[in-house]
């Protein structure tokens, strides 16, 4: 009874948010750590670990006590002579009887400890200290043993040991355990060691109800019948793993299993009614093993002889590359070729080939501190395209590579208080600074690094050393400077750095952001420079900022765009390089950075942008390859927001699109032009205005895509789905009305929607009725279908509803404990609510008047972070935004672990007011000359739009950057200060 409460009271700590005092209370803008000392969060190092022997014990009555019992046995061995104290981790775990934390040599039972008074776990540190009785000194070269007897409970969150529910083919609940250890919660579940670099083996042993089935990360040796219709197994020994990769699985889930000679024993779970639909997974990942045989030389049969991949109902991220047994949301695991769609497909193989591409890069070698976990992850995302690339080689997945991660990483990189990659090892200790080196630009920005270094050191030598890499480094810990050292090793003779890799990656790695290059024409000469990108509301200095930058480039004499070697270097000392040419004529262009192929954004001086608008312009624009014409998209747009170039120059270079069917220029247009849509919202003028340009633009693109492709590859499936989602979102008449027909056949008829159209047209169905009989059908169809895939089409749409009493219900719903609804389909209803909903003000109130029942039913403040991040780009009133501020700040304890979100949330208010405020009615003149708007019909894909040549608008910018320009606070609050006075004044008249 006594353990019942303290886990009710762990529940409560969770829920409530009032006992981690690791963090100093939220003060104004002030996140900082108050008197937190990196070596009072890290072990010591007299000591380390090698060998575990954990045993389990879970109850019949598991699910009603949230409880478990264990032993664990941690084999130690001492580096030197030391009568030090030692330290492990421990979080939520109960010591109740000092007689069971015992520490002994193995030729003798005595205990060593002096466990007077009884040791006690510090709750901010998360530690326990284990005091040497008087004169004990262990020995240089011995091993001892610790042995501790503990209870634990399952997390409210969904992290470390938790339970999870779902309705089997029956509608039945049906409940499961599950682990997620990354980072730092293995703690939560025995006593340990919880750093990546003190790696050991283990030995897992679990007593559980009979009805049940356990997975963990070897296969089982031994099962054993006991009384009470409990059940034993006991576990092979693993390799040496750390203790973020140990995994359980306790389940009643169905298999799909063979034998394999590539990976021995594979099995894909799930719940009984999926497993018809995983045979893609079943198929894929023996596939993937095979190619990561063959990239590395390591055959994974040497080191397990299973490969379990397991479709868990929640799960806090899409993914989990646990040491051979791999976790995964059911919509990244399970495939229904009558329900999932062709995107769906994609994620699931790239999620598969990112997760056992782990086995290789974060399990048989390891990252030796959170500060560079960034080579670790980088390489698993990268490898998710790689691998996937060369197993489904119609997908084009090296070049959706550039769109999907790189460009993203580009425009995540531009918050002031991000930090870089690889961080100072002292600086990183904390469990929310260790949470916030694996956030999602540390998966994208890292994998563009990588992908940039295979370009520039060329595929061989990076091939050959990343291989030497992992097999000198086999069952070790890394820092990147062993993988800078092996690729070097490897490069040809012929490939000639300007200095040594690793001064180079460390211009990339160990600084913030990225540079933009700027091209200048001077007679016969091309001159470069380079400066750090920021947003110009953002007021940091970053001129001390510089790197090293491969360039590639193609002039209109060439078009050569299969090259992506570097060409010339720029170097951090010299603020000038040149590239001679011999311009022809009037219709001379270069285009920089090959296919995406260096982490930077190119800037143009006007001439040179007027070059590139008149080319894309031409008929011949195709010339230019389709992912240079993407990047001139994404980087005349985005340098356009920083106020690099004007709009003005920005607008008319894109808009050439209106000639452009290609996917990946219009998947680059239509993430940035997202942005301004979502700062637009609340403007109904310029909404309608920008909405109608948009339409008029993609004219081509949606006939081209929707009416006229006749092929059923990869790419053109998703030219399809982009242009029939944009052109329903943007209010086309066509799509609308083709939309309500297809909606109005599924409702009256029960005929299937094709599902790659199914989440553009549940969302138009919701908008456009806006009737509770549609509203009830589709709410009712969520509750019934058993494919996560379509359960989040369902969602999305539902968000779509303009009607305040269906979203209120829709949002009350993620709260209600009576619900049906997962964890996961709970932050995910309040994702959609915030990204498809006009009014932001009805999910900011929801959260701020429910915070604490949000992070009971959402698994803690981990379920919240995207939430407050989406929320965060749509804000742009003040008053909103001093609103959504006050609520972090007052009193939010229960946020403190999420600090690294918080200040990201705030920053992305602060620059979405700056972007109103200064680009807004620019913007607006813009169209207003470009767009005329017909309120008596429907607009139609061909709106009535003038000719582009109208005059052209002013900008507080020119084309080219000034890096001499006064950045001083002067300058800076002259242009708010007129603002402000015009404002005032406005309020007054009006």
């Amino acid at each position: 009874m006594a353990l019942q409460s303290a886990c009710l009271a762990i529940l409560l700590i969770v829920v409530i948010g009032k006992a981690n005092p690791v963090l100093g209370r939220a003060q104004g803008n002030n996140f900082n750590i108050l008197d937190a000392q990196a070596n009072q969060y890290r072990l010591n190092n007299e000591i380390t670990p090698k060998h575990y022997n954990l045993e389990l014990t879970i109850g019949r009555d598991f699910v009603e006590s949230r409880e478990f019992s264990g032993i664990v046995l941690i084999t130690v061995a001492a580096f030197n002579n030391t009568n030090k104290d030692i330290k492990l981790h421990i979080k939520n775990i109960t010591l109740d009887n000092v007689e069971e934390i015992k520490l002994y040599a193995a030729k003798n039972g005595t205990n060593l400890l002096n466990n007077k008074p009884k040791p006690v776990p510090d709750e901010k540190f998360e530690i326990l200290t284990l005091k040497l009785r008087d004169k004990v000194i262990l020995e240089k070269g011995n091993t001892y043993t610790i042995r501790i007897k503990y209870k634990g409970c399952f997390q409210a969150s969904t992290n470390g040991f938790y339970l999870s529910s779902y309705r089997n083919e029956n509608n039945e609940s049906e409940w499961l355990a599950a682990t997620n250890f990354l980072p730092t919660h293995a703690r939560k579940v025995f006593p340990c060691f919880d750093e990546p670099s003190l790696k050991a083996t283990f030995n897992i042993t679990v007593t559980y109800p009979e009805e049940y089935r356990v997975l963990s990360n070897s296969r089982s040796m031994v099962t054993v019948d006991l009384p009470n219709n409990m059940t034993k197994i006991r576990f092979e020994e693993t390799p040496i793993i750390p203790t973020y990769t140990v995994a359980l699985i306790v389940s009643k889930f169905a298999s799909l299993s063979a034998f394999n000679n590539i990976v021995g024993v594979n099995t894909v779970w799930c719940r009984q009614n999926l497993i018809v639909s995983a045979n893609y997974a079943f198929m894929i990942g023996p596939k993937v093993i095979e190619k990561m045989n063959e990239l590395t030389g390591i055959p994974y049969f040497h080191s397990t002889s299973k490969l379990d991949q397991v479709a868990v109902p929640d799960l806090v991220s899409e993914s989990m590359g646990n040491w051979a047994l791999a976790t995964y949301r059911e919509s990244a695991l399970i495939w229904n070729s009558l329900e999932s769609t062709t995107r769906n497909k994609q994620t699931i193989a790239t999620n598969i080939a990112r997760e056992l591409s782990y086995v290789w890069i974060g399990n048989l070698i390891t990252f030796e501190w959170w500060s560079t976990a960034w080579l670790s992850e980088g390489f698993s995302c990268y490898f998710g395209y790689l691998i996937m690339s060369k197993i489904e080689s119609g997908w084009q997945l090296e070049h959706q590579f550039v769109i999907e991660q790189h460009q993203k990483a580009l425009a995540n990189d531009v918050i002031s208080t991000i930090e870089p990659l690889s961080s100072e090892e002292s600086d990183i200790f904390t469990t929310e600074q260790i949470t916030s080196k694996l956030d999602s630009l540390t998966y994208s920005k890292g994998s563009a690094i990588i992908r940039m270094m295979e370009h520039f050191t060329g595929t061989r030598s990076f091939v050959a050393g990343v291989k030497e890499y992992l097999q000198s480094n086999l069952l070790g810990n890394t820092r990147p400077e062993h993988l800078w050292e092996t690729i070097s090793k490897n490069l040809n003779l012929t490939n000639t750095l300007p200095t040594t890799l690793s001064n180079i990656m460390d211009t990339w790695t160990k600084q913030v952001i990225f540079p933009v290059v700027t091209a200048r024409s001077s007679g016969q000469y091309i001159e470069l420079s380079q400066k750090a990108y920021q947003l110009n509301n953002i007021t940091r200095s970053v001129d001390m900022y510089k790197w090293y930058i491969p360039i590639s480039y193609t002039t209109s004499n060439e078009k050569q765009f299969n090259e992506t070697a570097p060409r010339i270097w720029m170097k951090p000392e010299y603020n000038i390089s040149t590239i001679k040419h011999v311009i022809t004529d009037d219709s001379f262009w270069i285009i920089i950075n090959i296919q995406n192929s260096a982490y930077i954004r190119v800037n143009y001086d006007d001439h040179l942008w007027k070059m590139l608008e008149n080319a894309l312009k031409k008929p011949s624009f195709d010339d230019i390859h389709f992912l240079n014409r993407a990047q001139i998209v994404d980087d005349a747009m985005n340098l356009a927001r920083a106020g690099i170039i004007s709009y003005d120059v920005a607008l008319n270079v894109t808009s050439y699109l209106k000639d452009e069917t290609d996917y990946y220029p219009w998947y680059s247009a239509f993430e940035a032009f997202k942005y301004i849509r979502f700062q637009f919202y609340k403007e109904s003028e310029a909404s309608g205005l920008l909405d109608m340009y948009l339409l008029h633009l993609m004219q081509s693109f949606f006939v081209n895509a929707v009416y006229t492709n006749a092929t059923s590859d990869q790419i053109s499936a998703y030219r399809r789905e982009l242009a029939f989602e944009w052109a329903c979102k943007l209010g086309s008449k066509e799509c609308i009305e083709h939309s309500m027909a297809l909606y109005k056949a599924y409702f009256n008829l029960n005929k299937e929607i094709e599902p790659d159209l199914r989440r553009s047209v549940y969302c138009t169905a919701v908008r456009i009725s806006n009737n509770v009989e549609d509203w009830s059908f589709l709410r009712k169809r969520l509750n019934e279908t058993h494919t996560a895939s379509e359960a989040e089409a369902l969602i999305s749409g539902l968000g779509c509803t303009e009607n305040e009493e269906f979203l209120q219900q829709f949002l009350n719903e993620t709260i209600d404990p009576d619900s049906s609804l997962r964890k996961q389909e709970r932050r995910a209803i309040l994702e959609a609510v915030i990204s498809e909903n006009k009014d932001v003000a009805i999910p900011l109130n929801f959260i701020i008047n429910n915070i604490d029942h949000i992070l009971e039913y959402y698994g803690g403040s981990d379920g919240l972070s995207s939430a407050l991040i989406l929320l965060s780009k749509r804000l742009n009133q003040r008053k909103q935004i001093n609103e959504f501020k006050r609520f972090l700040y007052e009193d939010k304890e229960t946020l403190i672990d999420i600090k690294h979100t918080l200040k990201i949330a705030v920053e992305n208010c602060e620059a979405n007011l700056y972007w109103i405020e200064t680009y807004s009615e620019i913007l607006k003149n813009y169209l207003r000359e470009r767009v005329h708007i017909d309120t008596t019909t429907t607009p139609s894909i061909t709106p009535s739009i003038t000719p582009s040549i109208t005059p052209s608008i002013t900008s507080p910018t020119s084309a080219i950057p000034d890096d001499n320009k006064d950045d001083s606070t002067a300058s800076l609050f002259l242009p708010h200060l007129f603002i402000i006075i015009i404002f005032t004044l406005t309020v007054i008249l009006f």
